[in-house]
């Protein structure tokens, strides 16, 4: 998938039921504890207004092609606070700025709905994660041990992140690159490399 997607547009959209299979298969090869297919049904099942789920996808010109990325997230209206529940990429479409879209997108409709206050939990040994959303504004605030599972059934810690600001971080996004808005990944990467 890698040559092949370099060629490709990738489109940010509105996750679907459809999706489900696509969504599920990556989850299944990139999570040692798996969402399952009802679990992500479920999500179809409560107040829409909680819940905003997107899936990356590619294709050309001429119409889409597979998922390669999803992501999710609770929106806790009580507490105007949305809560990142998940994030995957296809691993042949990997470190090529997909996560940092899907997130982009998530967190942009979540301050569009006015959540400031954004949060999740990451496996402590997952760097590249840790990295990307330490890019996008999250801090570290504290670890819940033991939270995550592994394959060889011992547990690992989940480093809690918070972002305490996420309204004000579109706006500085969209001051600081409107012209980096709804581009495709290689062109995003080329432009950004610019002088």
């Amino acid at each position: 998938m890698n040559d092949e997607l370099m060629n490709d547009v990738v489109q940010i959209r509105t996750m679907v039921r459809a999706d489900i299979p696509a969504v599920a298969r990556i989850e299944s090869t990139v999570s040692p504890e798996p969402w399952s297919v009802a679990l992500f049904e479920g999500e179809f099942d409560v107040d829409p207004a909680t819940r905003h789920w997107l899936v990356a996808e590619t294709g050309d010109p001429h119409g889409a092609g597979p998922v390669i990325g999803f992501a999710g997230m609770m929106l806790v209206e009580a507490s105007g606070e949305g809560h990142v529940m998940n994030v995957a990429i296809d691993s042949g479409a990997r470190r090529r700025g997909i996560g940092r879209r899907l997130c982009r997108a998530l967190f942009d409709h979540a301050a569009a709905e006015g959540f400031d206050a954004l949060t999740l939990e990451v496996r402590a040994s997952n760097q590249p994660a840790i990295e990307l959303y330490r890019h996008l504004g999250f801090a570290p605030v504290g670890v819940r041990p033991g939270y995550y599972s592994n394959a060889d059934r011992t547990r690992e810690d989940g480093l809690i992140m918070w972002l305490h600001d996420n309204v004000e971080r579109r706006r500085r996004d969209a001051r600081a690159a409107p012209q980096f808005q709804n581009c495709g990944d290689q062109e995003c990467r080329d432009q950004e490399s610019r002088p």
